[in-house]
């Protein structure tokens, strides 16, 4: 993976395929894939932050969050980390803010998975490639949930990461060191990944430095 897949264009909510105008075909907008949980937090926060009922209907009716026969044959993924936190949130936060019933299972999930991890730490520790998507799902819960519990518990664990991530961070960003699920390419570089921006915004650099 090592980059989440490009959003659909701003142009297409507006023009994307739907069964009515304005509506979207989610099958299309996030097909279903390894990847597509990478899309699905961007999306969410977008449907959050415009606070769009219609379209959060539509994705939380569209969109498979958990397993299923049809997620094993599409290939959608929820087994390792990221995209866990993603799914799950994602549903969360969705069935939240249309005021839906939040199933046991469901809060249970999220709530445990940010427990163990504050705990225990991440599984995928210091990853340049999946910590930020971590970190977005987390986020989201931080920005948007109703629910005082997983929010703290999202605060604290976002903590946990800015420190483990500081602790091997250079006062230049320069960032270079073990991690849990990561690729050549980037243990090959200490610089310029996704996670810097993260790094940029606790050091207090202009998002987008060069570290």
């Amino acid at each position: 993976e090592g980059g989440a897949p490009a959003p659909c264009s701003p142009g297409a909510w507006e023009e994307g395929p739907g069964p009515r105008r304005g509506g979207y075909d989610w099958s299309k907008v996030l097909p279903p894939s390894e990847a597509s949980t990478m899309s699905l937090v961007y999306w969410t926060r977008r449907i959050l932050r415009d606070g769009d009922q219609a379209r959060a209907r539509e994705l939380l009716s569209g969109f498979s969050f958990w397993y299923s026969e049809a997620t094993h044959a599409n290939g959608q993924v929820f087994w390792s980390e990221n995209h866990a936190i993603m799914a799950s949130s994602s549903e969360l936060l969705l069935r939240e803010f249309l005021l839906e019933h939040v199933p046991h299972a469901l809060y249970a999930r999220v709530r445990r998975f940010i427990e163990f991890r504050v705990a225990h730490g991440a599984a995928e520790f210091l990853s340049p490639v999946y910590l930020p998507y971590t970190l977005s799902a987390l986020l989201n819960l931080l920005d948007f949930g109703t629910d005082s519990t997983i929010q703290n518990g999202a605060r604290a664990l976002v903590d946990r990461v800015a420190r483990d991530l500081l602790t091997v961070t250079l006062g230049d960003g320069s960032l270079l060191s073990p991690a849990g699920r990561t690729y050549l390419k980037y243990r090959r570089k200490s610089r310029g990944m996704h996670v810097h921006e993260f790094i940029n915004f606790l050091l207090e650099r202009a998002p987008g430095a060069a570290a």
